[in-house]
């Protein structure tokens, strides 16, 4: 600040000229501009970004369903979202039903001819004999039914059938002479004796075959249980 009087510079703080002592009026200090209300942005005005919601919104039918990253809240399925299952059908399991079918129709019918059936390494014949093939044919047929449907009930009940019967059929082969024997003489027509070493061995072998494709179907549906809702894992984190 200077005199007004003599131009002599004053410092900051005093009234009075120590070059001419007049008094000095203090400058008043520029007062601060109103501040203006903030008005909202219009129609065509930028907008913010907004927070993106924590899991994606409900898929269009036919498109695969996405997952959030793990962990997040467990619902009945575990995750937010029922276990993942493909649309489609693989071709060996496509097979492996037609081969269930087959398995149910030759049950029901030995069960009508009144075939002797073979329970580990027992032969039962007459009502037994029925009675076993009519349980073996629906029960097969329902397990058919759950393939089809690639229910998890299903799954577990083709487990148990194929254990079952590769179990029924090692454990019959070491006996099979005797069986062969049981279920001859109760043939009208029995086969000339040369023939029995024949028979047996084609019964052995279609046995062993027999016990191989189930312990094959097992391998298999044990490979694919996602198709059917078996010890499916949520998904991991995307990086």
């Amino acid at each position: 600040m200077t005199c007004e009087k003599c131009g002599a510079e004053i410092p900051e703080g005093q009234t009075l000229c120590a070059n001419c002592r007049a008094a000095t009026q203090p400058q008043p200090q520029a007062a601060a501009p109103p501040a203006t209300p903030e008005t909202p942005p219009g129609p065509g005005a930028p907008q913010p970004p907004t927070q993106q919601p924590a899991y994606p919104e409900p898929q269009q039918p036919g498109q695969p369903p996405v997952y959030p990253p793990y962990p997040y809240p467990p619902t009945q399925y575990g995750w937010p979202y029922p276990p993942p299952r493909r649309a489609g059908k693989p071709v060996l399991l496509i097979i492996i039903i037609v081969l269930t079918f087959v398995g149910a129709a030759s049950g029901l019918m030995q069960a009508a001819v009144g075939q002797p059936g073979f329970v580990f390494g027992i032969m039962l014949t007459g009502p037994a004999g029925r009675l076993f093939y009519l349980i073996y044919g629906l029960v097969t047929a329902a397990i058919a039914v759950g393939l089809i449907f690639m229910s998890r009930w299903g799954w577990w009940a083709a487990i148990v059938e194929c254990l079952f019967s590769a179990l029924n059929s090692l454990l019959t082969i070491p006996r099979m002479d005797v069986i062969l024997d049981q279920a001859l003489q109760q043939h009208p027509f029995p086969p000339p004796a040369e023939m029995m070493p024949v028979m047996q061995g084609a019964m052995a072998v279609g046995m062993i075959f027999g016990a191989l494709l189930q312990i094959a179907i097992i391998a298999y549906l044990v490979w694919k249980r996602d198709l059917f809702g078996i010890d499916v894992q949520p998904p991991s984190a995307t990086p």
